[in-house]
């Protein structure tokens, strides 16, 4: 959970930066997680895929919407996903980069 600013709700994120990164950075990179229903860009998440901790409500990881936040601004630890649900987030992922297209790599300007 962490702090968006704004208001002074608090959302819920999954990290997806590595150990190494988050403790030589100030930052974190994360994927927002919603309870709205899902998107084509979306990966389901129950209860049932958390191996550590709870979810108050059936949620959505948004894997299109990437964000880095600084570390001070992590207000609690929720839980961890199983293995099974983590590679399905990065497959996800994967379909979204496409890192081996040819010509997806397009320069903006």
């Amino acid at each position: 959970m962490y702090s968006d600013l704004k208001r002074s709700k608090l959302r819920p994120a999954l990290v997806i930066s590595n150990s190494v990164y988050n403790s030589t950075s100030l930052d974190i990179v994360a994927l927002r997680i919603t309870s709205k229903p899902k998107r084509k860009w979306a990966v389901k998440i129950t209860n049932k895929d958390v191996g550590r901790g709870f979810l108050e409500v059936e949620s959505y990881v948004k894997v299109d919407s990437i964000f880095t936040i600084e570390n001070n601004m992590i207000a609690k630890f929720v839980g961890k996903l199983n293995e099974m649900k983590i590679n399905e987030v990065k497959l996800k992922l994967d379909e979204l980069f496409d890192v081996s297209c040819r010509g997806c790599w397009d320069t903006i300007g």
